[in-house]
């Protein structure tokens, strides 16, 4: 959610706008000031509505485009990430398993020809990504692979402590019959 709100923020929608874009109308005093801006798009000859909420508006796609990358390059660091149920991906790396490799490959494939391609782009209302979208979604996917690593390693801790009580309570137990 926070690329989608952060590329309107970019552009110029402020939230009280993007909460109330059913109601855009710059005919009326309150959506009057209203001034939306996109790269490449000459916004004087644009309404500002269409152009940020509209269908086809190049606010709404670019934030469309950028959160559903976002999603699919998240979803696929996990899908690395489970490598190995336990270990860290330092420990196990991806290339141990090469059906994972080919499982993440086409659906990243898949993706990057739907942005690309201009027919497809079209029909699914994305725009093409720029380096610097590239890198918004790497800054906001890659925090997941920190997720994944902090649950693993907090998972290693309690089944070594649990072992330990195990452990433990089995000396216990035969020490206790051998007195």
């Amino acid at each position: 959610i926070r690329v989608f709100l952060d590329e309107f923020s970019k552009s110029g929608v402020s939230p009280k706008r993007l909460r109330n874009w059913a109601s855009c109308d710059v005919g009326s005093a309150a959506w009057a000031d209203f001034a939306p801006f996109a790269a490449g798009v000459a916004t004087a000859e644009v309404d500002p509505c269409a152009l940020a909420f509209g269908a086809h508006g190049a606010v709404k796609a670019t934030a469309q485009t950028l959160s559903l990358s976002t999603l699919v390059a998240m979803e696929m660091l996990k899908a690395l990430s489970a490598v190995s149920l336990d270990h860290s991906l330092l420990r196990v790396a991806p290339w141990a398993n090469p059906w994972l490799l080919g499982g993440v490959a086409l659906p990243v494939a898949l993706h990057v020809g739907l942005l690309y391609q201009p027919q497809l782009r079209s029909l699914f209302g994305l725009v093409a990504l720029d380096a610097e979208q590239w890198a918004t979604v790497a800054k906001f996917s890659l925090p997941i692979l920190l997720v994944e690593e902090a649950t693993k390693l907090l998972g290693r801790y309690l089944d070594d402590k649990e072992r330990r009580a195990r452990v433990e309570a089995e000396a216990l137990r035969k020490s206790g019959r051998a007195a």
